[in-house]
Order: C-alpha cells, then sequence, then structure tokens
C-alpha cells in the first residue's frame, strides 16, 4: 500500500498491523535466498522493507492502535486495538520482525521495552492469556513475545551479513548478553526497564 502497509488480501487496510509483519517477513525471505554473486544491498534500507518497517513505527503507540492509551481501556477481552485478528497475535507477528531483522528498535522505538508490559499486566491469574484464541494460543503468543524466542536463526544470521554495515553505524541488534538481561517477576502491573529482557518466573516463585 502507499503507506508501506501490506493487507490481508491484495492491496488495502484489512488487518493491515498484523499483515505488514508478514509483508516484511517474506521479503526477509528473499533477501536470504539470494543467490552468491546477487547485488546485496543494505537490507533494512531496501526501500519496501524501509518503507513496511516505518509503517509499524507509526503503529507502535498510535491511538486506538496498540499503545498507552488504548491499554487503559480493556474493552471486552482484547489487550489494544490493532488492526489484526487479535492483538497478541499482532505483538507476536512484531516480536518476528523485530527478532528476524535483528532489530532492538523500530523507527527508533524499542518495541520490546513497549509491548512486554502490556503483555504481562494482561496475564490472567492462572497463568494464562485471554484474547481472540483464549487458551494455548494466546498463551503462546505471549510467551513467544516475552522470551523473544527465534525459530529461524539462520535466517537472522544471514540477514546480519547483508546488514553489517549498518547495523555497525546504528548499533542496532538485540541485546543478548547477561549484562543487558534482567529478570522480573510476570506479576501483573510490572514495568520493564527499557531495553532489557523479561525474564519469565512461576508465580511460586521458581525460575522458569
Amino acid at each position: 500500500n502507499a503507506d508501506g502497509s501490506w493487507g490481508y488480501q491484495g492491496q488495502g487496510q484489512h488487518w493491515a498491523d498484523s499483515m505488514t509483519c508478514a509483508g516484511l517477513l517474506g521479503l526477509a525471505v528473499g533477501q536470504g535466498i539470494l543467490q552468491e554473486g546477487s547485488p546485496r544491498p543494505d537490507v533494512v534500507q531496501a526501500p519496501d522493507i524501509a518503507r513496511g518497517l516505518a509503517y509499524l513505527g507509526r503503529v507502535i503507540d498510535k491511538e486506538g492502535s496498540p499503545g498507552k492509551a488504548a491499554l487503559s481501556r480493556k474493552m471486552g477481552r482484547h489487550l489494544v486495538h490493532a488492526n489484526a485478528r487479535g492483538d497478541l497475535y499482532f505483538l507476536w507477528s512484531l516480536e518476528r520482525v523485530g527478532v528476524i531483522y535483528d532489530l532492538s528498535r523500530i523507527e527508533g522505538k524499542d518495541w520490546y521495552a513497549w509491548g512486554a508490559p502490556m503483555i504481562v499486566d494482561h496475564q490472567n491469574a492462572d497463568g494464562s492469556w485471554s484474547d481472540t484464541f483464549p487458551g494455548i494460543v494466546d498463551t503462546s503468543f505471549a510467551l513467544l513475545f516475552l522470551r523473544r524466542v527465534n525459530v529461524a536463526t539462520d535466517l537472522t544470521s544471514k540477514l546480519k551479513l547483508l546488514s553489517k554495515p549498518h547495523q555497525e553505524e546504528a548499533g542496532s541488534g538485540i541485546p543478548s548478553t547477561p549484562e543487558d538481561r534482567q529478570e522480573v517477576s510476570t506479576t501483573p502491573g510490572g514495568n520493564a526497564p527499557k531495553g532489557k529482557t523479561w525474564e519469565l518466573k512461576a508465580r511460586g516463585g521458581k525460575d522458569k
């Protein structure tokens, strides 16, 4: 779309927030399978990728979409109001983009420090999450975001090679060293220190 987003089907805004994440993941795969000798531009500066990331940057903290203002409304069983089939699904999709492209920030915004407190604050008393797909599915989306699980590390490694000049200049990359990680409880209402990783604890106090 003209604003850098992708819709669920063709041009349009249906579920644009999550579908933009899907579009960026598809472009990441395309970059990752470039043949030897093919032009290898800085990945995140490729025009379509840059425009998609710019769209996501506008979504973060946007009024009426995932953000602090929407968080306070807590309508129904939804965390926020993403243009997606489920807020936890969108947040997981956003996490996919962040870890695949190895970006700690999108358009200057720390997507993890923004999303993690919202997710933790909406955990149910039994440890689950309920949004659009209550039970195992929504709980899985929440945990995958909080743990920043990368199921395509080989693709990330390839993209990092393509983006190395940009990352060295901008200092991008997701913190992974012990010094950059901080353990916190999943007690609702907690706040994540900016740029830190949420380490989950069982409610009984034992580390998970």
